[in-house]
């Protein structure tokens, strides 16, 4: 993790300015990289190597924030719409 951390910022050209919010973009990026792992693991018949890419898998996971559900994101959408009194989709943004 810290050397994806460090290379993130390589890549970036600098530091990264905001750590909390550098540092989970890039665990997501590492989750997408576990998960690929598993599926080419697990397709090529390495139950163990997949195994131990969905320990990790599970691990980096943990250190994300929890995701919104589908119904709570549509909940805070129509709870903005109703805040701002938008009432159409040019008032929306589209």
């Amino acid at each position: 993790m810290k050397s994806a951390v460090k290379y993130a910022a390589i890549e970036k050209g600098g530091p990264i300015r905001c750590p909390a919010i550098g540092s989970a973009c890039v665990v997501r990026k590492e989750v997408k990289k576990h998960e690929d792992s598993v599926a080419s693991f697990t397709e090529a018949g390495r139950a163990e190597l997949a195994a131990k890419e969905k320990k990790e898998l599970e691990f980096l996971k943990s250190m994300l924030p929890a995701q919104l559900t589908p119904e709570k994101m549509e909940a805070l959408v129509k709870e903005a719409i109703t805040e701002v009194g938008a009432t159409s989709k040019a008032q929306m943004g589209s």
